[in-house]
């Protein structure tokens, strides 16, 4: 059976386009939409779980990846700012 690779969470902050901190900020206070694991003291996402929430929070299908980066950012803040 085949492995899955995780994404680290320097990864997916890359790929949402935020920090570190940011990333670490919303998983403590549980506004991370974005289903994950915890090793030990670090965190792995599912790449799907990843492409999922892009993908839910993208503007019209077909859109490329940077627009759905930016637009998961900025719908991250939106949901800070509340």
């Amino acid at each position: 059976m085949g492995q899955k690779k995780l994404l680290t969470l320097k990864e997916v902050a890359q790929i949402l386009n935020v920090s570190i901190m940011w990333m670490y900020r919303h998983i403590k206070t549980g506004t991370l939409p974005i289903d994950r694991i915890r090793v030990g003291k670090e965190y792995r996402f599912d790449p799907a779980a990843v492409d999922q929430y892009l993908h839910q929070n993208s503007i019209a299908a077909g859109e490329d990846y940077e627009a759905k980066r930016l637009l998961a950012k900025r719908q991250m803040k939106k949901e800070v700012a509340q």
